[in-house]
């Protein structure tokens, strides 16, 4: 697995991608037919503006750009078909003969009067890149190098400076031609990915910056333009942080960011800082075996995978169970406590004395869970609903809810499901559970749960990612299970299929599918840290 995680063999079908191989540099061209090689592979559609030295007019460039965009819809059936295959007809005029008619629907040359207004053609093809199909699904990456070639290769140049440009509304200059564009969002949010990629091959981007550049200014689909050193020994691995980082754009764009973007932010590409629990369910003595599956071994061998991934990325990794030995809930409730407890401490937060009574007091519950676990915990669970919580473990879900918990651990309770007897064989699917401070059942005991928005998040991250491993989605549910109800951290568990189910069980037994949904959990912990606190409000409550 790549270490810092995103990998497009999960698929670009349906994506398509404009590679403009800017300037006349040699290295520029190689990198974009390495990349397009690589988003082909992974399924995209890919447009090279340009596939050989031969150089291609920067009207031409985009009216191929503006022309691809077209018939993507108008092979959507688009109710327009008419108008679209008129507006199509005119980008074909600019490829085909851009000396007569670039000047007339582009910008070009540019003028530098700054009173020239959009051709009213052009200001339709704009309004159908609106198209949710375009937004979506396209995106337009321009390559320039910074320095002539010569010249660095007679200086012996190494460059490894980046800028990035993208287009805006704010541009003075291009007020009066044009200031409706749609996409700035998004290609703010890729050029930020993109810089924070190439730094892992030691390039340093000095800047992000707006700018009506041609290549952005005369179409109206999320992209970018970059100018930098491409005079390094080895442009295949550029390539492959360039897929990488298209792939993880789509991924987001696509799940977690449907209708908004964050502003300026750096992006998080690792996990220093984190803290991530993993709990394998149940153990030996306490388990679900049927039909030669056993839960606590399936679920330990993933948690055993998901650890060195996760590890790799930087995370501190703590496992309830590193064996298959049981460990009571009530003994891994206490060690998570602990856990937290013991980080404030380290960071010097809160009150010494008391957080070491605390620890204490979780120490012997590890200790001696059959004595201690019910004076501190809702064991055995309080079905008249009457019990509330012990004022020492409501005092360590108050410091759990300081920031400097909240913002570092996620807990993963990871589980496979059954149906009650009689079996029902067809019950099948993925469901993931998280607790909030309406859970039924638990309105006496407690409802100041600190991070219910956040475990929301995250319980429909882990499912949307699960369910592309071609599982049923059964939802993300409100439940007060023990091993969501006694801590108070960002928390979900998860049932990763039917284990009564014969194809879902197919699955649980089977290294590859556990591996890929290691993966899967590798890559949501990424996007929960990347981006919970840019979430838009469609994703709280």
């Amino acid at each position: 697995m790549n270490p810092f995680y995103i990998t497009i063999e999960q698929g670009l079908h349906g994506k398509v991608v404009v590679i403009d191989a800017g300037g006349n540099d040699g290295a520029v061209l190689e990198l974009a037919l390495k990349l397009k090689a690589r988003l082909e592979a992974a399924g995209a559609e890919v447009l090279l503006t340009r596939e050989n030295e031969n150089d291609v007019p920067l009207p031409v460039r985009c009216a191929l750009i503006n022309k691809l965009s077209l018939e993507a819809l108008k092979e959507k059936d688009h109710e327009n078909a008419a108008e679209l295959d008129e507006l199509i007809g005119k980008m074909h005029s600019v490829i085909r003969d851009p000396g007569s008619f670039a000047g007339i629907y582009f910008n070009y040359p540019f003028d530098f009067s700054y009173e020239r207004e959009i051709h009213p053609d052009l200001s339709k093809i704009f309004e159908y890149q609106e198209d949710p199909l375009i937004k979506d699904n396209f995106l337009v990456i321009s390559l320039y190098p910074n320095a002539p070639a010569a010249t660095a290769a007679a200086a012996g140049m190494r460059q490894n400076t980046a800028d990035m440009f993208f287009m805006s509304n704010d541009i003075e200059r291009n007020r009066k031609y044009y200031n409706y564009y749609s996409h700035l969002g998004r290609s703010y949010y890729f050029a930020d990915l993109l810089a924070g990629d190439i730094g892992r091959l030691g390039f340093e981007t000095r800047d992000i910056r707006d700018n009506h550049y041609f290549m952005l200014r005369e179409h109206n689909i999320p992209g970018i333009l970059v100018e930098k050193g491409f005079y390094i020994r080895d442009t295949s691995k550029l390539a492959d942080i360039y897929a990488e980082t298209v792939s993880y754009y789509f991924l987001v764009t696509d799940e977690i960011y449907p209708r908004s973007l964050p502003d300026a932010r750096p992006i998080l590409r690792n996990l220093q800082g984190r803290t991530v629990i993993l709990d394998a369910g149940h153990g030996l003595g306490n388990t679900n075996i049927y039909e030669g599956y056993d839960e606590q071994v399936a679920m330990l061998k993933l948690a055993l995978m998901i650890k060195p991934r996760l590890e790799a990325l930087g995370a501190e990794v703590l496992l309830t169970r590193a064996d298959e030995e049981y460990v009571s809930h009530g003994a891994r409730c206490a060690r998570i406590n602990k856990w937290a407890l013991e980080a404030l401490m380290a960071e010097g937060a809160g009150d010494a004395a008391e957080l070491r009574r605390l620890i204490k007091i979780m120490e012997d519950v590890i200790e001696y869970p059959s004595e201690n676990a019910s004076v501190y915990f809702n064991t055995p669970f309080d079905n008249t609903y009457t019990r509330t919580i012990h004022p020492d473990l409501q005092r360590i879900f108050e410091y759990q809810g300081d920031p400097l918990i909240r913002d570092r651990f996620l807990f993963f309770s990871l589980h496979s499901n059954a149906t009650g007897r009689p079996i029902n064989t067809s019950a099948n699917g993925v469901e993931v559970y998280f607790i909030s401070n309406e859970t039924q059942g638990n309105s006496n005991y407690f409802t100041g749960y600190s991070n219910p928005e956040r475990s929301y998040f995250l319980g429909n991250a882990l499912l949307e990612g699960i369910i592309r491993l071609d599982m049923t989605n059964r939802g993300v549910k409100n439940y007060n299970f023990f091993m969501l109800r006694e801590h108070n951290l960002p928390a979900t568990l998860a049932e990763n299929g039917f284990h009564t189910n014969p194809e879902d069980r197919a699955k649980l037994q089977d290294d590859e599918f556990l591996s890929a949904l290691a993966d899967t959990y590798t890559e949501r912990v990424l996007l929960y840290f990347d981006l919970y606190d840019e979430m838009p409000d469609i994703w709280k409550f």
